[in-house]
């Protein structure tokens, strides 16, 4: 059953399918040409389109662009078939968790099995990451400092208050 949510994916797959067809030359149906794509263009009030082939070949990309689309969507659901042992599995342990990590989505897709708890996986802290670069990561005080000394570098770029400017408004 198709959910609203799904309105977005429909859309781009429309547009690349259009794109393979009008500007890649990637359908057997229309061939290899290029045939431009449709604009807009200002009409008075109104916005009309201006294409650069006629209704009869606009009707063939239509159809190939539909046939594309249609192939797609088969296939995926022929995956999902296959699959559907797997997402089933997928399914259950989301339910007893909530959330996977990455580790465990694989070990369950792979090998059709949770791993017994894996920390592996977990979301780096910044210190980890810099570590693992090579680098320290700087202590609270060494950055309040930088933060200090750049707030006094813009302090000193503003205007000081009773130099000509002021003489100036009061006259």
């Amino acid at each position: 059953e198709i959910y609203t949510g799904s309105s977005s994916d429909l859309k781009r797959a429309t547009e690349i399918c259009r794109k393979m067809v009008t500007q890649f030359g990637m359908s057997d149906e229309i061939g290899t040409i290029y045939l431009g794509s449709d604009q807009e263009v200002f009409v008075g009030m109104e916005f009309g389109q201006s294409r650069e082939y006629s209704e009869e070949v606009a009707a063939r990309i239509d159809r190939e662009v539909k046939s594309m689309l249609d192939q797609c969507y088969e296939r995926a659901k022929a995956i999902l078939r296959e699959k559907k042992e797997r997402l089933d599995l997928l399914v259950e342990a989301l339910l007893a968790q909530e959330t996977l990590n990455r580790a465990e989505f694989v070990a369950l897709m792979d090998q059709g099995i949770m791993p017994e708890n894996s920390n592996d996986d977990k979301p780096r802290t910044v210190a980890e990451v810099l570590r693992d670069a090579g680098q320290t990561p700087k202590r609270t005080e060494e950055v309040r400092q930088e933060e200090k000394t750049a707030e006094e570098g813009t302090a000193r770029l503003l205007p000081e208050s009773g130099g000509e400017k002021e003489e100036y408004l009061n006259d």
